[in-house]
């Protein structure tokens, strides 16, 4: 009897630690909602920059050190960040990718101004502007 009971309080206490899958385990495919985000490292300061969109558009492959402290081309993780920079909450984005209005174009050099009508973004530090959501699904288990 004493053996019995102190194997269920193992189980208890192994089953404590473990982490809960989404949808609580249930089978079948998950729908995770997810900012999106694009990292840019750069190569001479070994630095990365996790920036989010906040509008659709195209965006560059290289653009400068975002960390002011080199002036090194930094180079796009091309949308394949590493789960810890995707779907970690408490890792903020420094910047974010926008669509400028009518007032900022008239400040844009022409060739910012070029990439803007051709569905480009620009690039600012982080607001409070609400960020594109993607809806992922999963695979089912």
């Amino acid at each position: 009897m004493k053996k019995q009971k102190q194997s269920e309080s193992r189980k208890q206490r192994r089953s404590e630690g473990k982490s809960v899958p989404i949808n609580g385990g249930a089978p079948g495919p998950k729908t995770i909602r997810l900012e999106k985000r694009n990292a840019y490292i750069c190569p001479k300061c070994k630095r990365i920059s996790l920036i989010v969109y906040i509008d659709e558009g195209v965006t560059p492959m290289y653009l400068m050190c975002t960390h002011g402290i080199c002036e090194g081309m930094a180079i796009s993780f091309m949308h394949a960040l590493p789960p810890c920079l995707l779907m970690n909450p408490d890792i903020k984005p420094t910047h974010e990718w926008y669509r400028p209005g009518k007032i900022e174009r008239g400040m844009l050099k022409p060739g910012e101004l070029e990439h803007v009508d051709k569905g480009g973004l620009m690039l600012r530090e982080r607001t409070s502007s609400e960020p594109v959501i993607l809806t992922v699904q999963t695979r089912g288990q």
